[in-house]
């Protein structure tokens, strides 16, 4: 009987009944399953680590993206909530989209900032073209077209029309926002003429204080007064008085320190122009009463 091929199954054994060679058949059988198992063990592993080397580079690039501000409605509102500002609602549904995950936390404004610039956190929002965002990277896509408006209690005539028309009225102002180069040099010498909130309803409290007369006119973006105005139910106790400087850009800034700053100003730019296309932009922006900026 002639030998069978090593590591070869020949079913021509099967008609051999010879003990011996049916014997000799099982050897080689047993030989080759030996091998086919060690064959299959190594294919496993080799297919096992690509499997655990891909879900590395999966696990690797789904990142979690810290985002934060003061609360500034209605570009960021109450983390959780379910109207957390279309900034978020935007930045959630561009970057799920690509496997990473949003967190958006609150922080005083002069402190996000800071964060920003520490690597401390990857986004701030609604930042502009400032020292304090050197260490950012700006999307070509901004968040909005941002322009500073006056508010005043509905009974008053006066409205805002340069900074010699100020005289010796007071205005309520948020500690650390930047409302134009001419308006902070004014702010710079006419400390006495100025009340400052700071942190979380800074705004709403400055609102109040002009309805209750403590100051005499308010002022910030034409959203955020429309919006929170329009919240707090008193849209017939102020009245808008006049533009503040030229409309700005504003953006999500992303922290150079934090890491991929430059892709995720890519995805935001990318993911908003492809939500304008689609019309999926305005949904979310007509959840909040706000206009596409780039009309």
């Amino acid at each position: 009987m002639a030998a069978y091929p090593k590591f070869r199954v020949s079913y021509a054994a099967e008609s051999v009944p010879h003990k011996d060679a049916r014997n000799s058949y099982d050897a080689q059988l047993d030989c080759t399953k030996g091998r086919d198992f060690k064959v299959l063990r190594k294919t496993f592993g080799i297919a096992a680590g690509l499997t655990a080397i891909l879900g590395l580079a999966t696990q690797a690039s789904a990142d979690e993206i810290t985002i934060t501000a003061d609360q500034w409605c209605p570009y960021n509102c109450e983390p959780g909530s379910d109207a957390p500002g279309y900034v978020v609602e935007l930045a959630k549904r561009i970057y799920e989209s690509e496997g990473h995950t949003i967190k958006y936390v609150n922080n005083p404004w002069q402190r996000a900032l800071k964060m920003g610039a520490r690597g401390k956190v990857n986004g701030v929002i609604a930042v502009s073209f400032q020292p304090e965002t050197e260490q950012m990277v700006l999307p070509e896509e901004p968040l909005t077209s941002y322009e500073i408006k006056a508010v005043t209690d509905a009974d008053d005539g006066w409205s805002y029309d340069g900074i010699e028309s100020i005289g010796e009225r007071t205005v309520a102002v948020v500690a650390g926002y930047n409302y134009g180069d001419r308006f902070m040099e004014w702010q710079r010498s006419n400390e006495g003429q100025q009340v400052v909130n700071q942190g979380d309803g800074a705004l709403q409290r400055n609102l109040k204080m002009v309805a209750s007369g403590r100051a005499d006119f308010a002022i910030d973006g034409a959203n955020v007064l429309g919006y929170n105005i329009d919240q707090m139910g008193m849209k017939e106790s102020f009245r808008f008085a006049g533009t503040i400087g030229e409309a700005v850009p504003l953006y999500l800034g992303f922290s150079m320190k934090a890491g991929n700053a430059e892709e995720y100003a890519r995805l935001w730019t990318e993911g908003v122009r492809r939500m304008r296309e689609s019309g999926e932009l305005q949904e979310v922006l007509d959840k909040y009463g706000v206009s596409d900026w780039a009309e």
